[in-house]
């Protein structure tokens, strides 16, 4: 997982080849979407909605065998690893077989597919595939990040701090990476704080903290407690 060299654009021609226009029409990785809901499941589901309501087009794609079903989402039902495998070892199949002819491809958890020639955009949440106690499947992420960083045309990270690491790890040049920070959900704005009762129905008296999230080490829960 280490850094090579200086990273060049992917298949697509580079940064230049992604015009911002809302006529576009995206392949957009809903995987994320199928799984117990998550920060990543959040935020794919977050940014493809805003991005329907700027007008772009987005076709939600799925490679996973196991998962719950989404009408919405195509998809190929076969283990994941094996697609990875085969799109790392020959480039192909082309999620484009999947999406059908569109502009660019967002890889929204870390990993791009094979691109069959267009431009694509991948977003790294974090370099937490790098720990010891990486997450569960996160370690083939090693290989894949990298791989993906290589052929995208641009890289995507929600906070100016991963953006450094993930520059400084993989050598990247600053004009292949942006910044995108995470946005706050129109429903959040309409929240109050719970009353006595309320709390009192949860079994919860004050004060209390509360931590969100998933149970794993990474999650540092026992320095919280």
């Amino acid at each position: 997982a280490g850094g090579a060299g200086d990273r060049k654009p992917g298949a697509g021609g580079g940064c230049d080849a992604l015009k911002i226009s809302r006529s576009l029409t995206v392949g957009y990785d809903a995987g994320p979407w199928l799984a117990a809901r998550t920060g990543v499941g959040r935020y794919s589901r977050e940014l493809a909605a805003a991005l329907g309501r700027l007008g772009t087009r987005v076709v939600p794609y799925a490679v996973a065998l196991r998962g719950s079903s989404d009408s919405g989402v195509r998809r190929w039902r076969v283990p994941a690893r094996i697609a990875q495998w085969l799109w790392r070892r020959w480039d192909r199949p082309a999620i484009t077989g999947l999406t059908g002819r569109v502009d660019l491809v967002h890889g929204t958890n870390f990993v791009l597919p094979a691109l069959g020639g267009i431009p694509g955009v991948v977003t790294i949440h974090d370099l937490s595939f790098l720990r010891s106690d990486v997450f569960p499947g996160g370690k083939r992420l090693n290989d894949l990040v990298p791989w993906s960083i290589d052929r995208a045309a641009l890289v995507l990270t929600p906070t100016a701090a991963v953006g450094d690491e993930v520059r400084d790890h993989f050598r990247l040049s600053g004009d292949r990476l942006r910044v995108t920070p995470e946005g706050v959900a129109g429903v959040f704005f309409g929240a109050t704080p719970l009353g006595e009762a309320a709390l009192a129905s949860l079994g919860v008296t004050r004060p209390f903290a509360v931590a969100v999230g998933t149970i794993e080490p990474r999650k540092n829960l026992d320095r919280l407690l």
